[in-house]
């Protein structure tokens, strides 16, 4: 009896620990209408650009147009690999997991 208490509490802290550590916590967010919003981003010009984020932080390429913020905009709630290529939505995304990882494409935070 005692065992599967510990196993339930150990199963539920895993959960939390890998959603918590998945958070950026912020993430820039703007798109191809704004001039800054280019390949990679400067961050003294894009400080007002910043959005809290419970999920992680993307880039988006659809089109010939970037798009950056944060993921559960677009319904994405499962952690995604970070800096890797992925085809979805018919768009190009990558996804990072640290604050204001989203300045760069090839950034490795």
């Amino acid at each position: 009896m005692i065992a599967s208490y510990f196993l339930t509490f150990a199963i539920t802290w895993i959960c939390l620990i890998e959603a918590v550590s998945s958070a950026a916590g912020w993430c820039y967010q703007c798109d191809y209408r704004e001039p800054k919003c280019l390949l990679n981003l400067d961050p003294t010009a894009m400080a007002h650009m910043r959005v809290p984020c419970n999920g992680q932080c993307y880039i988006r390429i659809k089109e010939n147009q970037m798009f950056r913020g944060c993921s559960w905009e677009y319904g994405f709630m499962q952690r995604k690999l970070p800096y890797t290529l992925i085809y979805e939505q018919e768009a190009v995304w990558i996804f990072c997991d640290t604050a204001l990882c989203n300045i760069s494409p090839n950034a490795s935070a």
